[in-house]
């Protein structure tokens, strides 16, 4: 009869090493590719926001053949957040928490939206003379919390009118980029 000698130790402090650097070495790959799929995820709710105001507005339109002239009290060509809305009702939506939006309308025959996450990276862009919606790819200091407006984009966006359509925009592919 043969007998076997088992080992009755625990794991040799190598193999415990080898253990716990691979567990290091997947947790920061993990980290590392969580960030751009968070930045997506919040994109993808300015664009969610981006196509269901798109949606409204033209409903908005079929009602009453113009488009709103302000979505919130009386204020165009701003950024405003979504906390702030008071929209008209007849439109019926309210953007998602930490998206702010921007409107202009020309005279109720045309109007320009554009939509960005708060934590995002793009700007979503829609008028009523296109086809597509584009975006803009922004880099915002968003670190800073003791400076909310550092939320708001400083960029120009061009102002609403029936000329702005899908020529225009392709016209400037190197700053839009369509969707």
């Amino acid at each position: 009869m043969k007998h076997y000698n088992i080992k009755t130790g625990a794991f040799t402090l190598i193999e415990l090493m080898i253990v716990l650097l691979i567990i290091l070495i997947l947790t920061m790959l993990s980290f590392y590719y969580y960030e751009p799929i968070k930045k997506k995820a919040y994109n993808l709710v300015a664009l969610s926001d981006l196509r269901n105001l798109t949606i409204a507005l033209e409903l908005a339109y079929i009602d009453r053949a113009a488009y709103p002239e302000h979505l919130i009290d009386n204020i165009s060509k701003a950024w405003v957040p979504s906390n702030a809305f008071v929209l008209d009702e007849s439109l019926g939506f309210i953007p998602s928490k930490e998206v702010i939006v921007y409107y202009d309308s020309n005279g109720s025959e045309s109007y320009l939206l554009a939509t960005k996450h708060i934590l995002g990276d793009k700007i979503f862009i829609k008028s009523s003379s296109t086809s597509r919606m584009y975006s803009i790819y922004v880099e915002l200091d968003n670190k800073s919390k003791d400076a909310p407006e550092s939320i708001f984009p400083a960029i120009d966006l061009p102002e609403a009118s029936p000329l702005l359509d899908d020529a225009y925009f392709s016209e400037h592919d190197k700053i839009y980029k369509s969707l």
